[in-house]
């Protein structure tokens, strides 16, 4: 049978909080029976430069990723289709595009997530403190919005992490009421729509509380019936993550409606089929 499963989001040693080098990433997909994977490294962070030495690829070494996802290229062949990604944080109020852009610009990159991540300290104090945990989404989903409509980005990642980061800031899940934020998610997926773009299936939610694929129903309801595609990546930051939880989101997948799994080569999507992906996982 022909492989089709990419894995989309992955991380690497170089942004100082993910462990195993990317050909051991590799061997491991490839004995998974992947046909790809997508490294997609947190890339530097401007407005916080010292931040890059704690979970971001500090701009002083980012060359290097490049030189180790083209060693890992070279050393495993034509076994596995390995493309090089990034994730970039959109920082609030478009307060780094011009950085971002020169980011985006020095490699020929396959495939660029946009995110946004209240739960690091720093974004949580500058951008998220105060209010409701209504009033923290509203900010969340308006960012997402910002971040979409930059342009410079293939896809939104894990779209409704902030979830996760409420919960870990002492709010409790019931007081999220994502069915509240209707109108601030029906904009962030028209921005994301009217860009062209995906939404990213991030199976980390499954690992992390409250134990669901990132986005939820809610979203992933919305977003199909928008026709807005979606690609699917464990977030590995570890070898044993790759492709983690693939069979719990394809099935998620199907029960919402979607027929179809996307991935990017060289930025232009593509697809495959999620029940002929069934029969690999």
């Amino acid at each position: 049978m022909k492989k089709i499963i990419y894995d989309s989001h992955m991380h690497t040693p170089l942004s100082r909080h993910a462990t195993g080098w990317p050909v051991d990433y590799a061997k491991e997909a490839i004995k998974k029976n992947f046909k790809g994977i997508i490294f997609t490294d947190h890339a530097p962070v401007k407005e916080f430069p010292w931040v890059s030495d704690r979970w971001s690829i500090p701009e002083r070494i980012f060359s290097e990723y490049f030189s180790l996802i083209n060693f890992t290229k070279e050393y495993i062949g034509d076994a596995l289709d390995i493309r090089l990604g990034l994730e970039v944080d959109f920082i609030p109020n478009n307060e780094d595009v011009d950085y971002l852009k020169k980011i985006v610009s020095l490699a020929s990159y396959d495939y660029i997530i946009g995110s946004v991540h209240p739960g690091k300290q720093y974004l949580w104090d500058k951008y998220f403190t105060g209010g409701s945990a209504i009033d923290i989404q509203k900010k969340y989903y308006n960012y997402l919005t910002q971040g979409a409509l930059s342009g410079l980005f293939d896809c939104i990642a894990h779209p409704d992490i902030i979830k996760t980061d409420l919960i870990n800031h002492g709010f409790s899940i019931n007081e999220c009421q994502i069915g509240k934020l209707e109108n601030e998610i029906e904009e962030f997926l028209n921005a994301v729509k009217e860009k062209d773009m995906c939404i990213e299936v991030n199976t980390q939610g499954l690992r992390k509380g409250p134990f669901e694929v990132y986005p939820n129903d809610f979203i992933l309801k919305m977003a199909y019936k928008k026709n807005i595609p979606v690609t699917l990546g464990s977030d590995s930051h570890s070898i044993d993550k790759i492709g983690a939880n693939f069979k719990e989101a394809y099935e998620k997948l199907l029960e919402i409606g979607y027929k179809e799994v996307s991935y990017y080569i060289e930025r232009k999507r593509y697809s495959y089929n999620i029940n002929d992906a069934l029969k690999f996982v």
